[in-house]
């Protein structure tokens, strides 16, 4: 059994929102909501995102056309070095401190179920507190250990969990480095168990990167043998 983590961006909102006039307003009439008074289970939130998800349906084909967290993920049930299972496998989404990020990340929730077969069980989201793209003070001062604490929770929770897979490839930019040094923190049994993935860039490859003391072990998609490059202790 394989655990995912996976920090979630908004591109599934930027990308289609305006192909719907009425979706784009009860967006924006949600948007409004005070973050503090926001639920994911509310029934406008609900409607919005089951809405939301059938106009993707009906409009979008393609997974690489609708969220690059849906594209990674798919590209990733095909990668034979990573090997996930929709079927068995936990999927943790991590979304930032915003209404939009929260939003987006129920629609790539329910899509992962629709699309690409996980098990609502075996998906939760986490909320990043303090990471804001609009406030780079509370993010040095609140959501790098809030970020950290998280990491370590979804862990320490899964011990016997197979294998750590990062999806770096989505979400707010300042979460690759803060995973970066995640990453390197990591002891014991978990240091073998994590592989940090990414999707590289326009193509349908798949990049992973194993640290193992001083040694970066990366595989590509289709690529079954793996290849050793010394790291001098960093990435």
């Amino acid at each position: 059994m394989n655990l995912i983590i996976n920090p979630m961006g908004i591109s599934v909102i930027n990308k289609h929102i305006r192909k719907d006039d009425n979706l784009f307003c009860r967006f924006n009439e949600i948007k409004k909501t005070d973050i503090e008074n926001f639920h994911a289970d509310d029934k406008d939130v609900k409607e919005f995102v089951n809405s939301y998800v059938n106009l993707i349906k009906q409009k979008v084909g393609a997974s690489k056309d609708i969220s690059a967290e849906l594209n990674s993920l798919e590209q990733m049930q095909r990668d034979n070095y990573i090997q996930i299972n929709p079927e068995s496998d936990l999927i943790y989404l991590l979304s930032t401190h915003s209404i939009s990020c929260l939003i987006a990340t129920e629609i790539n929730r329910t899509l992962i179920q629709d699309k690409l077969g996980f098990l609502e069980s075996n998906i939760s989201t986490k909320i990043l507190e303090g990471i804001d793209v609009g406030d780079a003070k509370k993010f040095v001062k609140t959501g790098v250990d809030n970020t950290f604490a998280i990491l370590n929770e979804i862990l320490l929770t899964n011990k016997s969990i197979e294998k750590v897979i990062i999806n770096i490839t989505c979400g707010f930019k300042a979460m690759i480095p803060l995973i970066t040094v995640f990453n390197e923190r990591i002891i014991g049994d978990f240091k073998k168990k994590c592989i940090i993935c990414y999707l590289y860039e326009n193509r349908e490859s798949i990049l992973s990167f194993q640290i193992d003391g001083e040694d970066i072990i990366s595989a590509t998609e289709n690529i079954e043998r793996k290849t050793n490059v010394k790291s001098n202790g960093c990435m």
